[in-house]
C-alpha cells in the first residue's frame, strides 16, 4: 500500500505541473486581446496630459474622459474623447467660453504595424502617456471633431453673465486624414503598461497577419 502511495504522487504532480504549463501558453483570441487593450485604455479617464499646439506655440491640458479599444469590422478602433476642463464646465448649462471638446477616432489594421515606440510628453512626469505607432503606409483613418459652446449670456441681470452655452460641433475645424502614425494614450503611472501594452498590439499584429494571410511570412 505503502508504494502504491508513492508512486500515485509524483504521477500527481506530473499532471500539474503540465496544466499548469499549458495554462501560461494558452492564447488569446483577437477578442480577448482587444478586450484586454481596452480595459488599459480605459486607465486614464479622469487623468491628464499636456499637448503641444504648434499652429500657436502654446500648451494645453486635457483631460480625458473617454479612452476606448474595439473592434470595427476587420480592424481596430481607437476612440478618445478630452477637453480642456477638469470638470464639465460650470454644471450641465453654461460653461467658460474657451472649453473645448475634442473627440478622436482613428481606425487602423494591426496587421500594418511596424513599429511601436514610447511619444515622448511636452511635460515630463504626467500620468498620460502615449503610444506611438507606426504603420506601412497612410493606410489608417484619423477623424477629429471639436465641440465648444456658441453663445454668450449678454443680460447683466442673469446669475450666469459673461458665461456660454450650447455647446455645438464645429463642422469648419473638422479633420479627416490618412495616416501613417496613430496614437493610444495610457496611464504611464504604472511603468509597466507601455510594454503590456506593446506586447498586446504586437500579439493582435501577427494573429491578424495570420487571418489575412495564412501562407504569409
Amino acid at each position: 500500500m505503502k508504494t502504491s502511495i508513492r508512486c500515485v504522487i509524483p504521477i500527481a504532480l506530473f499532471f500539474f505541473c503540465v496544466m499548469i504549463c499549458q495554462a501560461q501558453n494558452a492564447t488569446l483570441t483577437k477578442e480577448e486581446t482587444i478586450n484586454y487593450l481596452n480595459k488599459k485604455a480605459n486607465e486614464v479617464v479622469g487623468h491628464y496630459r499636456t499637448i503641444r499646439d504648434v499652429s500657436v506655440a502654446q500648451n494645453f491640458t486635457y483631460y480625458y474622459t473617454e479612452n476606448r479599444v474595439s473592434l470595427s469590422g476587420e480592424n481596430l478602433r481607437f476612440d478618445q474623447r478630452r477637453r480642456n476642463y477638469k470638470n464639465d464646465g460650470y454644471g450641465d448649462t453654461t460653461y467658460p467660453c474657451d472649453f473645448v471638446i475634442q473627440e478622436h477616432e482613428t481606425i487602423l489594421n494591426p496587421a500594418h504595424i511596424v513599429a511601436i515606440d514610447h511619444e515622448v510628453n511636452v511635460i515630463s512626469g504626467e500620468p498620460i502617456g502615449t503610444l506611438k505607432i507606426t504603420l506601412v503606409n497612410n493606410v489608417a483613418q484619423r477623424n477629429i471633431n471639436f465641440f465648444a459652446p456658441t453663445k454668450k449670456v449678454t443680460n447683466e441681470n442673469h446669475s450666469h453673465y459673461g458665461e456660454c452655452h450650447e455647446i455645438r460641433e464645429y463642422p469648419q475645424h473638422r479633420v479627416s486624414e490618412s495616416v501613417k502614425v496613430v496614437y493610444l494614450s495610457y496611464l504611464q503611472s504604472d511603468p509597466s503598461n507601455f510594454n503590456k501594452l506593446k506586447k498586446a498590439l504586437e500579439y493582435l499584429r501577427d494573429l491578424m497577419k495570420a487571418e489575412d494571410d495564412p501562407f504569409g511570412e
